[in-house]
């Protein structure tokens, strides 16, 4: 209880404490029953409750309060958590579908038989080998092939540099096996013209 409770309790209880003091004439005390009257006995115990339950009620308040400040803040903290964590998953899902929308277009310009970059045909191989190997075996001979420029920028490339010598070796022969499938119906066309 603070200071300032405990001072209007004993404000309240000084009336009731002398009244309820006793004391013979004879050794010259104070006798409580002469001072105050049973009206206001009871209206010093009545003032005494009031102020003890005001006391009461105040502290039950400041209690109440400093748990809603408690609860407030911990909702704060988890909000912030929360936030913090949506934002790292859309960050992580942008560069996902980031990855995904040039491995498609890396895919169908491979198929449509135009010419692609070796690092970007490697960065397909890597991100999306099912897409690459549809795109190289769907690959469309073409005429006049456009030449395109790189998607991957190089801070793509500095972190698919961890390619191995082997990956590297079966990107290269598998743009061979690109290059015999165009040649390959070339010829066959020329044997039927023949």
């Amino acid at each position: 209880m603070d200071i300032g409770t405990s001072n209007k309790i004993q404000t309240a209880y000084r009336p009731l404490v002398r009244g309820l003091m006793r004391a013979s004439s004879a050794n010259g005390q104070l006798t409580a029953d002469e001072e105050m009257t049973p009206f206001e006995k009871q209206r010093a115990m009545e003032q005494a409750a009031k102020e003890q339950q005001k006391a009461a009620e105040e502290q039950r308040r400041k209690q109440a309060e400093e748990q809603a400040a408690k609860q407030k803040e911990q909702e704060q903290k988890m909000l912030e958590e929360e936030l913090k964590s949506s934002k790292e998953e859309a960050e992580a899902m942008e560069d996902m579908f980031e990855s995904f929308a040039k491995c498609i277009k890396i895919a169908a310009r491979i198929t449509k038989g135009d010419i692609v970059p070796m690092k970007d045909i490697k960065y397909l191989a890597e991100h999306e080998p099912d897409m690459y190997k549809q795109a190289i075996l769907m690959r469309m001979p073409n005429d006049h092939p456009k030449k395109h420029k790189s998607l991957i920028k190089d801070e793509d490339e500095a972190s698919d540099d961890t390619m191995t010598a082997e990956e590297a070796g079966a990107d290269e022969s598998a743009s061979d096996t690109a290059g015999t499938c165009e040649a390959a119906p070339a010829a066959e066309t020329d044997e039927e013209a023949g």
